[in-house]
């Protein structure tokens, strides 16, 4: 049983997704598991979203906005 305020279907959602801090532009992202390399490497060729807040980005994602 989860205890979480979130069902078990909405931390579905996360099980794919990364986050990253970035301290120079003061800014989060999420991302997809499997684009981590191309995160670091290439990030203008795969989809991110980009918050001042992690809270904004799982807001965002459990709201149903995607990252594909």
């Amino acid at each position: 049983m989860i205890k979480s305020k979130m069902a078990r279907k909405e931390l579905e959602q996360f099980q794919d997704v990364l986050f990253h801090y970035n301290p120079y532009e003061d800014l989060w992202y999420a991302f997809k598991r499997s684009d981590a390399n191309d995160y670091f490497s290439n990030r203008q060729a795969i989809k991110t979203l980009s918050g001042t807040s992690i809270k904004t980005l799982i807001g965002a994602i459990s709201e149903g906005v995607s990252i594909e």
